[in-house]
């Protein structure tokens, strides 16, 4: 009988905590103090940009370097019988 009740309260919870999420963020984000200037919509779309491109390098330099590991153990394992 109290599982139900409990069960149901964690339910609502959640979602109340993934209702007012996006909204504590926001203005969180609004109250908090900007340390660098105000950049207009253009030079933010470039920032978005510039980073997609660097993470997007770094992940492909990672997997690159990641098959060259499993290519060197692969190798090694079919030497040593």
């Amino acid at each position: 009988m109290y599982q139900k009740s409990i069960l149901y309260a964690l339910f609502l919870s959640l979602l109340i905590s993934i209702a007012l999420a996006p909204a504590f963020a926001a203005l969180e984000f609004e109250s908090g103090p900007l340390q660098e200037k105000a950049l207009d919509e253009r030079e933010q779309e470039d920032k978005h940009t510039q980073d997609i491109w660097t993470y997007a390098i770094v992940i492909v330099i990672v997997i690159i370097i990641i098959r060259l590991g499993f290519s060197i153990i692969k190798k090694r394992r079919q030497k040593k019988p």
